[in-house]
């Protein structure tokens, strides 16, 4: 088996919003990768909450609840390009900017779409399989949101 301690982890998505499911894929690859950055994508259509928002989120998941994991391994960011239509020259100065290397980092994504353009633009990756249980998924958060017509706010408990 390769040892993945000395790469860094590229992991994207729309984190809209963040939940269990997301942190325990997180944890996991965290376990694995000598760093993981996981970059939240920004784009117009988010339908729970900001990008900038899910970064909070995820502040307060990794920062407080697992300070011991977070700060040696895991950067959050925001990122606006989708990375299902990154070039090679926009991830390689999206890497640049986080101070990671090429040789050294590997995107992680569950989105076979995505992996496909990733190998089309010869950026190396590897298949993260998505949360086994169903209820984490955002698809589900979203519906049960709009159904029960609360906020992200009103579910975490927040003003």
């Amino acid at each position: 088996m390769e040892n993945k301690n000395y790469k860094t982890g590229i992991f994207s998505g729309r984190f809209d919003p963040p939940h269990i499911g997301h942190l325990f894929t997180i944890l996991k690859l965290a376990s694995i990768y000598g760093k993981i950055v996981v970059v939240i994508l920004d784009y117009p259509e988010r339908e729970t909450c900001s990008a900038e928002r899910a970064r909070q989120l995820f502040d307060k998941l990794f920062h407080i609840i697992f300070p011991e994991i977070s700060f040696s391994k895991i950067d959050i960011i925001v990122n606006s390009i989708h990375f299902g239509k990154i070039t090679f020259s926009e991830y390689d100065l999206l890497l640049r900017n986080i101070g990671a290397c090429y040789n050294h980092t590997v995107y992680l994504s569950g989105n076979d779409e995505v992996l496909k353009h990733m190998n089309n633009e010869q950026i190396p990756y590897e298949r993260v399989e998505r949360s086994e249980e169903e209820t984490y998924t955002g698809t589900i958060i979203r519906k049960q949101m709009k159904e029960n017509e609360k906020s992200l706010e009103q579910i975490c408990g927040e003003k």
